[in-house]
């Protein structure tokens, strides 16, 4: 299925890659196989395209980083770093589209994925280098979102609308997740993976070069971390998350509701965590201190570090530790949650509501979002 090459790529480990690789091509053009010859050098290429366009631009933004991340006390790093890391991976998922575009004869346009990819990556670098305002990101977050849903004809106004605003929220909610070392990676690996294991969504082959280029930063991001994704990278992995789950809407009405019930499930640690640290500080700001509500709605925006996953940080004084438990987390109850919502349709809510009770009493215990700062 040489066609999922057309938007992104990379790897980490060469005979997991050796083998992914050999598998996915044998299995193109309607099951053909290839000969050996056409698969090493496909194989090569594809190898050369990983390691050039991911592991170089990282090198090169850590010895000559665009931006850095300075030690704030509202931050959970205590030396300067390099950021926007983001980068490299869009390197990589446009020199993969680049070489289907030159080999393989695929199609680009306007509503290509990769365009409002860019577009994302961009918007965050600007931020990153600048400190845009947050209207100016705003306006061309709505932008984006109303591409991105501008690419399915087939979906209704109605739902373009809810997608579009929970397109904007997304990319924002993520953003805030991106506060320690690999979390948006990880929680990005782990929605990928769910996406090709539950039914009605994408095949192996049509998702595994979305991952790789992941894979390799991951290695750069883990603790201690030597560059962080930066707003580049935060926009870029969100953005990335909702083009895919927006286009694997069914057609079909009646399995719609199902569907969505299933992406909640999937998203419950980023949607959990960052909705109930900003419910929790708006209420805090409101009533608390008697500030009005357009004063407390600007406050729950500001930069912090009172989401769940940083109090856990702090607590256990590891970022590796928390990103474990929230994986785990993710592992051991919320996709088989999200599988069982598919084999039992009529109380998939049920599952929805397990799938959050747990983080929400995690966020109540450890005072999510109280910390006033």
């Amino acid at each position: 299925m040489l066609s999922s090459i057309k938007v992104f790529g990379n790897a980490w480990i060469l005979q997991e890659i050796k083998n992914i690789l050999r598998s996915f091509i044998k299995t193109t053009h309607h099951g053909s196989k290839l000969d050996d010859y056409k698969v090493q050098k496909f194989m090569f290429i594809s190898l050369l395209i990983v390691i050039i366009s991911t592991v170089i631009p990282i090198l090169i933004l850590i010895k000559y980083p665009i931006c850095i991340s300075m030690p704030t006390s509202r931050g959970l790093h205590d030396n300067p770093i390099p950021t926007s890391g983001g980068l490299a991976i869009l390197i990589s998922y446009i020199s993969i589209t680049f070489y289907a575009f030159l080999t393989h004869s695929h199609s680009i346009d306007l509503y290509s994925p990769i365009f409002p990819i860019i577009s994302a990556s961009l918007l965050g670098l600007l931020d990153d280098k600048y400190s845009l305002s947050k209207v100016i990101r705003f306006i061309f977050q709505i932008i984006i979102s109303i591409w991105i849903v501008s690419m399915n004809p087939e979906a209704s106004l109605y739902m373009k609308i809810l997608w579009a605003i929970f397109i904007v929220y997304f990319i924002n909610i993520f953003n805030f997740m991106d506060g320690i070392n690999a979390l948006a990676t990880t929680q990005t690996l782990y929605i990928l993976l769910c996406i090709t294991t539950l039914d009605n969504f994408y095949s192996y082959n049509a998702i595994i070069l979305f991952a790789l280029p992941l894979i390799i930063f991951l290695g750069f991001n883990s603790s201690p971390a030597r560059i962080f994704l930066g707003n580049s990278g935060s926009y870029l992995l969100a953005t990335l998350i909702m083009i895919l789950l927006y286009n694997s809407n069914p057609s079909v009405n009646e399995n719609l509701l199902n569907h969505t019930v299933i992406i909640l499930i999937i998203l419950t640690v980023m949607i959990c965590d960052a909705t109930y640290t900003l419910i929790s500080r708006f209420i805090s700001k409101y009533f608390s201190d008697d500030k009005s509500f357009i004063d407390s709605v600007a406050f729950i925006t500001n930069p912090h570090r009172t989401h769940n996953y940083q109090i856990m940080t702090q607590k256990y004084h590891s970022h590796s530790k928390v990103n474990i438990m929230i994986f785990m987390y993710n592992i051991i109850w919320c996709f088989p949650l999200a599988w069982l919502s598919q084999e039992y349709v009529n109380i998939s809510v049920i599952f929805l509501l397990l799938s959050y009770l747990p983080y929400i009493i995690l966020c109540i215990v450890n005072k999510a979002g109280k910390h006033v700062s």
